[in-house]
C-alpha cells in the first residue's frame, strides 16, 4: 500500500509537469557583441548580432527592444521623472557630461534594413517592424551597430566614476515575449529586469592594464588568466592597504577579452585599474563540481574584502543546499564603491559598495550572490512580481544569518547602524526577523501597506522594502515553520528543478508548493503575498477541563485563515507545539496542560500578525491575558511576552515657568497602535508647581475606503503664559501671580489615501473642539478672574513633502461665540534643478467677523506679520516668551496670515479681510540665505490717509534648521511699515525675527520617523 501511494504521487507529479509544459513556451536568443571602451571620452563603440528564435505558436510581425542607456539622456526621460518624483534632484542637476545615451543604431534583419521607431512615450524602447513575419519555430538574425555615452555613476546603475566602469543594461536587448505578450518596460531606478535566456559571446576591447570582470568566463586567454592569478598572489601578501586610491594612467596597448556563457538572460561587465584580486574555489555539496570565486576590490574597504572568498563560498554552499546546485563555473563580487549601482545583481556577478562594516559587507555579498538563483536562474518578471526575487532572496538572507550564526546572537542582530538605533533609542536588541516584522507593521497597521505582488513602479518608496522584501521574507519564514525544514526545502528544490532557466509566474510557485506539500497554501500565496489582507488571531478565554487539560477559545480577528502554532509554556520555555489549520470565526480546542504556566499562539514569533499582544493566556492569576508589566527606557516595540510602559526624561524652559523637568510616560511604539497615550508631568522651577500635559488617541482603520485612518484624540496641557500685573498706589507696576492657561483639545482626524502611492502627498481633514481656560490679568477688569472660551475648528490640509516640488494647501474655519474666522492659503516651491535651490510662492486670503464684545482682551484680528505669542489665542504653538512685547523673546513668531516678517507690521491689523502674496528665492552658489518679498492689503489699509493702501517689504532669511528654526531680517518696506518702525523707535536688532517650532521636536515623533525611513 505504501509502495502504491509513492508511485501514485510520482505519476501525479509527472502528469502535472506535462500538463504545465503543454501551454508554456520560451523564446531563445544568442548574442555576439564586439565592444570597445574609450576611457578618455567614456564611450562605448559596439556591434551586436543576435539570433532570435520564436518558440511560440504565434506569428510575430514586430519585435520590441530595450535601449536602456537612452534613459540617461535628459531630464525628460521616464527615469528622470521617476527620480524627480522620489524627491531626488540628481538628474535635474546633472551636467551634460554626466548624462548618457545610446545612438548610431541601424537595425538589420537577416542582412536587410528594417523599419524601426521609438515608442511614443519613451525613448528607451523601440519597435522593429519585420519585413517578413517570423513563424513559429523559425529564427532570424538581428544586427546593429551602437554607441553608448556612459553616464556618471551617481545617476543609476550604468555608469562610470572616473575611469572605473560599471557597464550594465548597456546593449540593445529584445523584450520578453511570453504567455502575457510583449513585456517591455522603460528603465527605472525602482524595479528591475526581465530578459530572455540565451547565450552570450562578448568581445571587450580596452587598455590592457584594466582588470576586467564580467558575466561568464574568459575564453582561451592564458595571458589574462596568468595576470589575474598573479594579482591574487600579490593581494594575499598585503597586510596594509594604502589610503591612496588614485587611478594610474591607461596603457597605450589594448587587449580584447572574449567572455562566453550559456543559459543566462543578461550580461554585465566592470573594469577598474586599481582593483586587488582574490581567487578561490569551492566544491558543490552534491555533484562535487568545482566553482571558482573571484573578488575584485579597491583600497578603501580592503581589510573587509579579504574575507570575501569566505562569503562567496558560503553563499554558493547554502543556496546550493537549500535551493538547488549552482549551475555555472564561477561567481564574482566586484567593488563599485559609492556608485548608485552598488548592491546590485547580474548573472554570475554582483556589484558591491562601501558599507563601513564587515558584517554589512558579508550580508550584501550573500544577498546579491543569492540573486543568481532568484532572478538569474529562476528568471521571474521582477518588474511585475518583485517578491519572487527580492522577497524570497531576502528570506534566504535571513535564514543564512540564523544558520551560520545560530550560536552568535550579535550577528543575528541587524547592521551596525540599526544596532546603534536599537540599543540607544529602543534600549533593546532587535534581531533580523523582528526588524523586518516591525518594518512591515509600520505600514500595515495604518492600512498604507501594499501587496508584494504589485508592479514595482506602483510601490511607494516607503513600502518597497517593508512590503516587497520584509513581508515576503517573514511570510516564507512562517511557511517554513509550518511545513518544517525538510518539506519546505523539498518544495523549493522541486520549484528550482522545474523552472530553472525559465520564466516562472506566481501561480507556478504556488502550484509546486501545494503539489509537493499536499496542503492548501492559499493563505500565503493568494492572501499574504497577493493582497493587503491582515493576519491576526487572539486567545479569547481558557479554562481547565481537568487537571491535565485545558480548553481554549480562539478567534480569528483578521482576514487570513493561516495555520496557527499553539505553544504550551512552562517557566518561559516551550514544552510542546501543536499546529492548527486556519479557520474563520471562533473555535474551541482542548489541549494537554500538565502544570503548564500558559498557552501562547506563535511563541517563536514566525507569524506576520497584525497584533501579537493578544496571543497568550496564563492558567492562573488575575489579568490572565495581560503579559508581565515591564518599564522600558526610550521607545519600545510591542511584545507578545511583555506589556511595556515606556518613559523618557524631559527638559523644558519658558520665560515664566523657567526650567521644567519631568518624564513622559507613554506607549508610543515604532509603529502605530490602536490606542496610544502620552502623559508628561513637569515640575517648573519658576512657578514652583506642576505643569505639563498629555493626550490619548484611538485610531480606526476603515476597510476599502478612501479614508485609511480616523483618529480620535483628546489632550490637556497647562503652562504659565505671563505675569499678572497691577497698579500700586504710587502708580508703579508690580508683578504678582503668574498667569496660566489650561487647554482641552479634542479632535477627529480623517486621513486620506493617495491614488499615486509614489507621490509624497498627504490629505487630511481635522475637526477640533478647543476649550481654553485662562487666567485674566488685573489690567483687564481689575479683579482676579478666569474664564472658559470654547472654539470649534475645521481644517483641510493637502501637503506635498517632495523637496523638489513642495506644496501646501490649507483651508481653516474657526468659530466661537459671536466670532468666525475663515482663512485659506496655498504655498508652492519650484526647484531650479539644484539641490535645495528654487523659489516659493504663497497666496493667503482671510475673513473674520469679530465678536461684539472682547473676550477679555483677546485680539482676534489678522496681522500682516503672522502670529506672535500674544495673539496665538488657541495656544497651538510653543513660545518661549508668549506675552513678551520687548526683548529677544518677543521676536519669536509664526509665519502665517499675510506672511510679513517686519515686527512693526504687527500693528497693521485686519478687522474683516486680508490678502497677502509672498515670494521667496534661494540665492546662487553656496550662500545659505534666501531673499523674500511680501505684499499685502486689508480692510483698513488707508487708516485715514496716514498709510498707503498696499503694504510691502523685502528682506533675507536664514533657515538654520529647515522648517524648525528660521531667522528673518527685512531691510526695505513700504511707508506705512516705516512709519510704524519710527513710531516704535525700532533699530536693526529689533527688526530681526525668528520662527522656532519646538512642537516639531517631539522626540517620540522624531524617533518613529527616523525608524520608518
Amino acid at each position: 500500500m505504501r509502495f502504491f501511494k509513492i508511485n501514485f504521487s510520482l505519476f501525479s507529479l509527472l502528469f502535472s509537469f506535462i500538463t504545465c509544459e503543454a501551454g508554456y513556451f520560451q523564446q531563445e536568443v544568442k548574442y555576439t557583441i564586439q565592444v570597445s571602451l574609450n576611457d578618455k571620452t567614456h564611450e562605448l563603440s559596439a556591434n551586436e548580432t543576435l539570433i532570435y528564435k520564436n518558440n511560440s505558436a504565434i506569428i510575430l510581425k514586430e519585435i520590441y527592444f530595450h535601449l536602456w542607456p537612452a534613459a540617461y539622456k535628459d531630464k525628460n526621460t521616464i527615469l528622470a521623472k521617476e527620480i524627480f518624483k522620489s524627491g531626488d534632484n540628481r538628474m535635474l542637476s546633472a551636467e551634460e557630461r554626466d548624462l548618457g545615451t545610446i545612438d548610431s543604431l541601424d537595425f538589420k534583419v537577416n542582412g536587410e534594413k528594417v523599419q524601426w521607431n521609438f515608442l511614443e512615450d519613451t525613448i528607451d524602447i523601440c519597435k522593429i517592424i519585420l519585413n517578413k513575419s517570423l513563424n513559429s519555430g523559425d529564427s532570424i538574425s538581428i544586427s546593429t551597430p551602437f554607441h553608448v555615452k556612459i553616464p556618471a555613476a551617481f545617476l543609476s546603475r550604468l555608469g562610470h566614476s572616473g575611469q572605473a566602469y560599471f557597464i550594465t543594461q548597456w546593449y540593445p536587448k529584445p523584450a520578453v515575449f511570453d504567455e502575457n505578450g510583449w513585456n517591455y518596460f522603460p528603465y527605472l531606478d525602482q524595479g528591475e529586469y526581465y530578459s530572455e535566456f540565451g547565450s552570450f559571446d562578448v568581445y571587450i576591447t580596452l587598455p590592457e592594464n584594466y582588470l576586467l570582470s564580467a558575466t561568464g568566463a574568459i575564453v582561451d586567454n592564458d595571458k589574462e588568466n596568468t595576470w589575474l592569478t598573479k594579482n591574487d598572489s600579490i593581494t594575499r601578501t598585503l597586510k596594509i592597504f594604502p589610503e591612496n586610491d588614485s587611478t594610474p594612467l591607461s596603457s597605450k596597448i589594448f587587449k580584447t577579452l572574449h567572455f562566453h556563457q550559456d543559459k543566462v538572460h543578461d550580461f554585465a561587465w566592470f573594469a577598474d585599474k586599481r582593483w586587488h584580486v582574490l581567487k578561490n574555489s569551492t566544491i558543490l555539496p552534491i555533484s562535487k563540481r568545482k566553482i571558482t570565486t573571484w573578488a575584485f576590490f579597491n583600497n578603501k574597504e580592503a581589510k573587509y574584502w579579504m574575507k570575501s572568498p569566505e562569503y562567496l563560498q558560503d553563499a554558493i554552499q547554502y543556496y546550493s543546499e537549500w535551493v538547488g546546485e549552482y549551475p555555472y563555473d564561477q561567481v564574482t563580487a566586484v567593488d563599485v564603491g559609492d556608485a548608485t549601482g552598488n548592491a546590485m545583481e547580474y548573472p554570475m556577478i554582483a556589484a558591491i559598495g562601501n558599507y563601513g562594516d564587515p558584517f554589512e559587507l558579508e550580508i550584501t555579498i550573500l544577498h546579491e550572490t543569492g540573486h543568481n538563483w532568484f532572478y538569474g536562474i529562476l528568471g521571474s518578471n521582477e518588474r511585475c512580481h518583485p517578491w519572487m526575487d527580492e522577497g524570497i532572496n531576502n528570506f534566504y538572507e535571513t535564514r543564512y544569518v540564523y544558520t551560520k550564526y545560530k550560536n552568535d546572537s550579535i550577528h543575528q542582530l541587524e547592521t551596525k547602524k540599526a544596532i546603534i538605533f536599537n540599543r540607544i533609542i529602543l534600549n533593546r536588541k532587535i534581531n533580523h526577523r523582528k526588524q523586518q516584522y516591525y518594518g512591515y507593521l509600520s505600514g500595515a497597521r495604518i492600512n498604507l501597506d501594499q501587496s508584494p505582488n504589485i508592479y514595482a513602479d506602483k510601490v511607494s518608496i516607503q513600502n518597497y522594502h517593508p512590503d516587497i522584501y520584509y513581508k515576503t521574507s517573514i511570510s516564507f519564514d512562517y511557511l517554513k515553520s509550518y511545513l518544517g525544514d525538510s518539506l519546505f526545502d523539498a518544495c523549493m528544490k522541486y520549484y528550482f528543478d522545474q523552472w530553472k532557466f525559465r520564466h516562472p509566474q506566481p501561480d507556478n510557485v504556488k502550484q509546486v508548493f501545494e503539489r509537493i506539500s499536499g496542503k492548501n497554501l492559499g493563505w500565503i500565496f493568494s492572501d499574504l503575498l497577493n493582497s493587503t489582507k491582515k493576519l491576526d488571531y487572539k486567545i479569547v478565554k481558557a479554562h481547565l477541563t481537568d487537571p491535565n487539560s485545558i480548553e481554549l477559545e480562539i478567534k480569528n480577528t483578521g482576514e487570513i485563515n493561516g495555520p496557527i502554532p499553539l505553544n504550551e509554556i512552562k517557566d518561559n520555555k516551550i514544552i510542546s507545539t501543536k499546529w492548527i489549520e486556519g479557520f474563520s470565526g471562533k473555535i474551541n480546542i482542548t489541549l494537554p496542560c500538565q502544570n503548564c504556566d500558559k498557552y501562547r499562539i506563535d511563541a517563536e514569533e514566525r507569524m506576520p500578525e497584525l497584533y501579537e499582544n493578544n496571543n497568550a493566556i496564563r492558567m492562573h492569576g488575575s489579568l490572565r491575558k495581560t503579559e508581565k508589566l515591564k518599564f522600558s527606557f526610550g521607545i519600545s516595540p510591542e511584545s507578545g511576552s511583555n506589556t511595556f510602559i515606556s518613559y523618557l526624561p524631559v527638559l523644558g524652559w519658558n520665560y515664566y515657568n523657567k526650567f521644567m523637568t519631568g518624564v513622559v510616560i507613554h506607549n508610543i511604539s515604532l509603529y502605530e497602535k490602536k490606542f496610544e497615550y502620552r502623559i508628561m508631568p513637569l515640575y517648573a522651577t519658576g512657578t514652583k508647581d506642576l505643569e505639563g500635559g498629555g493626550d490619548l488617541s484611538y485610531h480606526l482603520y476603515p476597510k476599502n475606503a478612501n479614508v485609511y485612518r480616523v483618529t480620535l484624540r483628546t489632550g490637556i496641557s497647562r503652562y504659565a503664559f505671563g505675569y499678572d500685573e497691577y497698579h500700586s498706589l504710587n502708580d508703579v507696576f508690580h508683578y504678582s501671580n503668574f498667569l496660566h492657561f489650561t487647554k482641552f483639545d479634542s479632535r477627529i482626524i480623517l486621513s486620506f489615501k493617495q491614488k499615486d502611492r509614489q507621490e509624497h502627498f498627504s490629505n487630511e481633514i481635522i475637526l477640533r473642539n478647543i476649550l481654553i481656560n485662562r487666567d485674566i490679568p488685573y489690567s483687564i477688569d481689575y479683579r482676579e478672574e478666569n474664564t472658559n472660551i470654547l472654539y470649534w475648528q475645521a481644517e483641510y490640509n493637502r501637503k506635498n513633502t517632495n523637496p523638489l516640488k513642495n506644496s501646501l494647501q490649507k483651508l481653516n474655519i474657526t468659530v466661537s461665540k459671536n466670532f468666525i474666522k475663515v482663512t485659506g492659503e496655498t504655498t508652492n516651491f519650484f526647484t531650479y534643478g539644484e539641490a535645495k535651490k528654487g523659489f516659493g510662492l504663497r497666496l493667503f486670503g482671510g475673513y473674520t467677523s469679530l465678536p461684539e464684545q472682547s473676550h477679555y482682551g483677546i485680539d482676534y484680528r489678522m496681522s500682516l506679520s503672522g502670529r506672535s505669542g500674544i495673539n496665538d489665542y488657541l495656544f497651538d504653538e510653543v513660545f518661549l516668551g508668549r506675552s513678551e512685547e520687548k526683548g529677544i523673546l518677543s521676536q519669536q513668531f509664526v509665519n502665517d496670515y499675510a506672511g510679513f516678517k517686519t515686527p512693526a507690521s504687527f500693528y497693521r491689523l485686519a478687522e474683516k479681510w486680508m490678502f497677502g502674496f509672498n515670494v521667496s528665492t534661494t540665492l546662487p552658489g553656496l550662500l545659505p540665505f534666501r531673499l523674500f518679498a511680501n505684499t499685502g492689503v486689508f480692510d483698513n489699509s488707508d487708516d485715514d490717509g496716514l498709510y498707503g493702501k498696499i503694504s510691502w517689504e523685502i528682506g533675507i532669511d536664514l533657515p538654520v534648521i529647515k522648517d524648525i528654526f528660521v531667522i528673518y531680517l527685512p531691510f526695505a518696506y513700504s511707508k506705512d511699515i516705516k512709519y510704524a518702525i519710527d513710531q516704535q523707535d525700532l533699530h536693526m536688532g529689533n527688526l530681526i525675527r525668528f520662527e522656532l517650532h519646538l512642537n516639531m521636536l517631539n522626540p517620540l515623533d522624531i524617533i518613529k520617523t527616523v525608524y520608518t525611513e
